[in-house]
């Protein structure tokens, strides 16, 4: 009997870890945060059975009938199927290729007070984490992009501009000087310095990725741009490229020996915001990935001039 008790113990052990390497990173929300009439618990990426999920942990104090909404970057025609506490709710379609804010106006869900998940189902045969942010749960029928709060309205309608030309919104090296005084000691000694200064927002996401070859490339750049992919659990697996692939487009091929989570990673190469296409094994995996920021000038004690970003992820 010990022996058996034994092996059993080892085999949950085994699958838990097995289950735990399928994760990616949990982000935790502050107990007041808000999405929709709802509280926002944590959110994670998984892997189940080879499909990828991006899931949603909610807080409900009220026993009520709601309606979902959530800002999503799918292809046009593409579907991404919802569950909610593992059982099916309903299919979002993508109406244009990119970041779009969809509802399920058709019906809602009755739900009762305490914790429930919500999964968004990726596509399995690339293991992408689904990209379905700022969702909420609303007791009011949502009624299109128009009820989408201001703040996704704004971006929505960046994103639409930046579609067609940069926006240079951010000062250029010229004009913001020498900022070696904002040059910081690294806590976490990873990197050789941190600049104290804000970024703006740039395209990350997670991707599972089997051993073998993977190949990723941008297109329709309206910004020049470095692409990055890495394993943040060994940042020695890492691969990044600006401009040798055509028309000047981001290109990089990287051979993976151990299946893990990896870091899809945008960053500015010149100052400004633009879009970009992601394309993975040939297939559009992200469609208009917006990319902000700036070069900065330092001093050559420091590096010299720089346009990646330099603190630690």
């Amino acid at each position: 009997m010990k022996k058996k008790s034994l092996f059993l113990f080892l085999l949950l052990a085994f699958t838990a870890a097995s289950v735990q390497a399928q994760t990616t990173p949990v982000k935790l929300y502050n107990k007041n945060h808000k999405a929709g009439d709802v509280l926002l618990g944590y959110s994670q990426g998984e892997i189940i059975n080879g499909t990828p999920y991006q899931v949603y942990a909610v807080d409900l104090r009220k026993d009520d009938k709601y309606y979902l909404s959530t800002l999503v970057n799918i292809q046009k025609e593409e579907t991404m199927s919802v569950y909610i506490d593992d059982q099916f709710f309903d299919k979002l379609i993508g109406q244009t290729n990119g970041w779009q804010y969809l509802s399920v106006t058709s019906h809602n869900i009755p739900l009762t007070p305490g914790k429930h998940i919500l999964r968004f189902e990726g596509n399995s045969s690339n293991g992408h984490i689904p990209m379905a942010d700022e969702i909420s749960l609303t007791i009011d029928r949502p009624t299109g992009r128009a009820a989408a709060p201001t703040a996704i309205s704004n971006f929505l309608q960046a994103v639409d501009v930046m579609k067609q030309r940069p926006i240079i919104s951010l000062p250029g090296e010229n004009e913001a000087g020498d900022l070696t005084t904002k040059v910081l000691p690294n806590p976490q000694g990873t990197y050789d310095h941190a600049i104290d200064t804000t970024f703006s927002y740039s395209h990350f996401s997670y991707i599972y990725l089997t051993a073998g070859v993977h190949n990723f490339t941008t297109s329709g750049s309206t910004i020049s741009r470095a692409l990055t992919i890495f394993n943040p659990s060994n940042f020695g697996n890492s691969s990044s490229n600006v401009n040798s692939g055509p028309g000047g487009e981001s290109s990089l091929s990287m051979y993976v020996t151990t299946p893990a989570y990896h870091v899809i990673l945008l960053r500015p190469y010149t100052s400004g915001t633009g879009t970009t296409n992601i394309i993975y094994n040939g297939t559009t995996l992200v469609s208009n990935a917006v990319i902000g920021g700036r070069t900065y000038t330092m001093s050559a004690l420091k590096g010299g001039p720089l346009n990646f970003f330099t603190c630690r992820l």
